[in-house]
Order: C-alpha cells, then sequence, then structure tokens
C-alpha cells in the first residue's frame, strides 16, 4: 500500500519550511515554529488539515503586517513545490482578501503558482470580487508561463474538485467562456487538460452552452490541441450516450447496422467472479462507419433499484460488409467506491450512444 500522502509533511520538512522562513525574515523563530506545527495534534491531521495548520502557525511567527508577511513568504517559496507547499497560496487566500491588499495577493498568486499551484487559492477572491477577478484571470489566459495560464483555466472550474463550487459560475458560465476560447489552442498539455476539465464541468450543468461551444471550435478547422480539449471535454456527455456530443467527436448514429443479440456466459456470477458476454457487429451500409461500443452494468442497490454505470469497450472503425465479433469478460470485485448487493442485475450494450435491450443477471455476494 502506498504511503499516505501527509507523510510526506515530516519533520525534516517543517525543519526545512523553518530555515527556509528563518532566512526570509529576520525576527523569524525557527524553534518556535517547528514546535508549534508538530503538536500534539499533528500526528492525527490529515493531509489538508496539515496544510492548512502550516499556514496558521507560519501566519504566527510571521510579521502582522500582511505586506511584510507575504514578502517573507514569497522570499521562501521558490525553495519548495508540488502539494506540500500548497500552504504558501492558501496563506494568500486567507489573509490577503482585503481590498488594499488585492492586487499584491494576485501578483502573489501569480508567482506562487509556478511553484505549486493556486487553483484553491484563487477561488475566494473570485467569490468575493467574480467580475474584477475574471477580468484579471483574462490577461492571465495570454501570460507565458504555462503553470500561469493553466491558472486561468483551473482556478473558475465551477466544480474543481476538493474546492467549494462556484454556483454563479454553474448558473452562468459566461465569465469563464472568454479564457477558454483563449486557451482552447494552447500547446501545453497541462493547460489542455485543465480546459478540458472545466468544459467537462460545465456540461454537467450547462450541457446546451457546452456543445454549442465545441460545436463551434470543431467547424472552425480546428488545430489538434482544439480537438483534444473537445474530445476530452465532451467525455461526460460522450459516456451518458449524448448523440450530439458524440456526433460533434466523429461517432454519428450508425446507419444500417446490425448488432447480435448478447450472449451471457452464465445467468449468475457471484462477487469475485468474472461475467463474460460476446455479441457481434456488422456494417451492412455502403460506407465506413466510426463506432463507439461500451456496455453499462446497472447495479442493484440496497433498496432494489439498479443504477446504471458506463463502461468503455471500443472504439472502431468499421468497413462496409465487415463484421466484428467481440468477447468481454467483467470482473465484478469489490472497490471502495462500489458497495455490491444480491439480486437482479442487468448488461446492456450501447453503440454510438444507443441502447439495446438488457440481459438480466443475478449477483450473489457473501
Amino acid at each position: 500500500m502506498a504511503e499516505p500522502l501527509k507523510n510526506k509533511l515530516d519533520k525534516s520538512f517543517i525543519l526545512r519550511l523553518s530555515r527556509a522562513l528563518d532566512k526570509s525574515y529576520e525576527g523569524f523563530s525557527a524553534a518556535s515554529f517547528l514546535r508549534n506545527v508538530l503538536n500534539k495534534e499533528w500526528k492525527d491531521l490529515e493531509l489538508k488539515q496539515r496544510l492548512s495548520h502550516i499556514c496558521r502557525v507560519m501566519a504566527q511567527h510571521l510579521p502582522s503586517e500582511y505586506p511584510k508577511a507575504l514578502e517573507a513568504v514569497l522570499k521562501a517559496a521558490p525553495d519548495f513545490s508540488g502539494f506540500e507547499a500548497l500552504f504558501f497560496p492558501e496563506f494568500v487566500a486567507t489573509y490577503g482578501l482585503d481590498k488594499k491588499h488585492v492586487k499584491i495577493s494576485r501578483q502573489a498568486l501569480v508567482e506562487l503558482t509556478q511553484y505549486s499551484s493556486a487553483e484553491f487559492a484563487v477561488r475566494p477572491f473570485i467569490m468575493g470580487s467574480p467580475q474584477s477577478t475574471m477580468q484579471w484571470m483574462l490577461k492571465l489566459s495570454n501570460h507565458k508561463n504555462y503553470h500561469v495560464r493553466r491558472l486561468a483555466s483551473e482556478g473558475c472550474r465551477p466544480r474543481l474538485p476538493w474546492a467549494p463550487a462556484l454556483p454563479e459560475f454553474k448558473n452562468d458560465p459566461g465569465p469563464i467562456l472568454p479564457i477558454l476560447e483563449k486557451l482552447k489552442n494552447d500547446p501545453e498539455l497541462y493547460v489542455q487538460r485543465s480546459v478540458a476539465n472545466n468544459l467537462n464541468d460545465i456540461a454537467k450543468d450547462n450541457p446546451e452552452i457546452t456543445l454549442r461551444l465545441a460545436k463551434n471550435w470543431a467547424k472552425n478547422k480546428p488545430t489538434k490541441e482544439t480537438m483534444w480539449i473537445i474530445n476530452h471535454g465532451l467525455r461526460s456527455l460522450v459516456k451518458a450516450g449524448h448523440p450530439q456530443a458524440l456526433a460533434i467527436v466523429g461517432y454519428s448514429e450508425p446507419k444500417q447496422l446490425k448488432i447480435g443479440s448478447v450472449r451471457l456466459s452464465s445467468q449468475s456470477v457471484t462477487l469475485g467472479d468474472k461475467l463474460g458476454f460476446q455479441f457481434s457487429v456488422a456494417n451492412n451500409s455502403t460506407k465506413t462507419q466510426n463506432l463507439m461500443i461500451d456496455y453499462i452494468v446497472h447495479h442493484r442497490k440496497k433498496n432494489g433499484e439498479q443504477t446504471p454505470k458506463v463502461f468503455k469497450l471500443k472504439k472502431v472503425k468499421l468497413s462496409p460488409g465487415e463484421t466484428l465479433h467481440i468477447n468481454k469478460r467483467h470482473h465484478f470485485k469489490e472497490i471502495s467506491t462500489r458497495k455490491y448487493y444480491s439480486g437482479q442485475h442487468a448488461l446492456q450494450l450501447q453503440v454510438n450512444g444507443k441502447t439495446l435491450p438488457k440481459k438480466r443477471f443475478e449477483l450473489t455476494t457473501p
């Protein structure tokens, strides 16, 4: 089992941090800082709690005047990177929201995001002053440093994981769209992923806006970077079998396609075992067809109802007259994110968003 990430913030790390802060601020007490961070509660704190705790103790040992404290933070920050340094941007988000400090706080986030990441820290600024902050982030989308360009997109995601949602943008993502337009051809995959994830977030609340934007991008001689973003950004809609999303990424409604009946290897399966199924797909048209073949397992819930889960199976170009034979085994194994219940389940094919009749079977759990 992998070691918990929180353990990377160990005594040696805190000691290194205390030395860096001692160099950046003359009145810093390294011994007191070390003692207060590594208090009796430290071992029980999880990763995010440890980061916040470091941030608070750091504030207690730096100047009470925010600009002076920020100066010390910015001097120490370049010696640290990755998630381990997230307490530096958090310091800005916690203590630098006052209107008189917004300008230097924003500039600090531009610098800090190049060492770690400031997508969490920028969100309080968006929630406090959405219009001015988004205008500033639009400017960041032109920055020469790709970490900063990513911040422009990642920071305003409506549903950024592990961060408070932005209800205003879930309701109306309009302020985000100019940033995505600026970044849709970005050469850095790191930025492309962020733009695609932002697009996917928007699709969960405003699918019509996402589809309209993606369709417009796709029809205007898109670059390979833009098409990658479109494909990745529409993934939730594609997985759900949305016909317009599928068409945009090249999987239109199939014509003259014959799909053989699904045959299960058994009418029952035990948790921990595999259920086999097989079927055929024949292209009876005169044109090659792009097919996205998925399958859906309808899991039984505790109350007896079923909930669907889509699994990717195969993407294929099927020539005229060609028949594809598929054999697949689905493993019903215990995972932390799903609880299995005995009883009737079902398996269902989905081809370019079109679903076939369900094939029912029984699952037995210990």
